[in-house]
């Protein structure tokens, strides 16, 4: 076990305790938020936005043809467009495969952490009693539709309309960055625990379904890339990313490690 150690930094204390996969945990003053040591991961799609959104300053994206610049791109049009909807399959599939070792209780438990985060994702991408939390965003900014007495950008743009004017919160980053945290949050034993990483290479399913996962991992990471480089300005991107980070902080930093039900994965 390592050595304990308290930082204090005015009237934050941290200090250090143990953790199942690797005997460390930060847990930050007596508000109980516990950073975990596999959660530090987070910062990674930070970097990845800021680098993003500082190589769009020195692109000139309006000239570029490359074929992750165009919307209609295969993976743009096939996957991020239904992006929960993959990160569910993925979760669900998996999670049938590679949960069932562990009780019940655990396994409905994860389940309702997947409903909390489909939830979060469709109140603000999708409707909240009416338009969207990012529509209504839009429209608060100064945006409108180009047709009368449509507030949301769905059906604006089903209607033959154009969504214009407002500050345009980059979805991309926050499905992106959601779907990202709250996968590697529910199956971030596949790096630490050794037990399951052993009894997984043993089935052909598992073994499989978790390349799958990896895959998945790695398209989304390449996709909030892109996303950053060439569409949306900084201040879209940054409070698109802000927003995909929201759930995952509350839930899984704040919330759930100090809930009984349904706890952390």
């Amino acid at each position: 076990m390592r050595s304990k150690r308290a930082i204090r930094g005015g009237d934050i204390q941290f200090a250090s305790f143990t953790d199942p996969y690797l005997d460390e945990t930060i847990v930050v003053n007596s508000s109980n938020i516990h950073i975990r040591p596999h959660q530090r991961f987070a910062v990674t799609y930070l970097v990845t936005i800021l680098c993003g959104s500082f190589l769009n300053l020195l692109i000139d994206s309006s000239t570029h043809t490359r074929y992750f610049t165009r919307k209609g791109n295969l993976f743009n049009a096939y996957f991020v467009k239904y992006g929960w909807a993959w990160t569910s399959g993925s979760f669900l599939l998996y999670a049938g495969f590679s949960l069932t070792y562990r009780n019940k209780r655990k396994v409905v438990a994860s389940l309702v952490r997947w409903l909390y985060a489909s939830i979060y994702w469709y109140i603000i991408t999708q409707g909240f009693f009416g338009p969207s939390l990012t529509d209504r965003v839009y429209i608060l900014s100064g945006g409108a539709c180009s047709l009368p007495g449509i507030y949301d950008s769905f059906s604006c743009k089903r209607k033959g309309g154009i969504w214009f004017g407002g500050h345009d919160l980059s979805g991309h980053c926050l499905l992106l960055i959601h779907s990202s945290l709250f996968l590697w949050e529910e199956f971030h034993s596949l790096m630490f625990d050794i037990r399951l990483h052993r009894r997984i290479r043993k089935s052909f399913w598992q073994h499989n379904l978790s390349k799958c996962l990896i895959c998945l991992w790695g398209l989304w990471w390449w996709m909030l890339i892109m996303t950053s480089i060439y569409f949306h300005n900084f201040y879209e991107t940054l409070t698109g990313s802000l927003c995909g980070y929201g759930f995952w902080f509350l839930a899984y930093v704040v919330i759930y490690p100090n809930s009984h039900y349904p706890g952390t994965p």
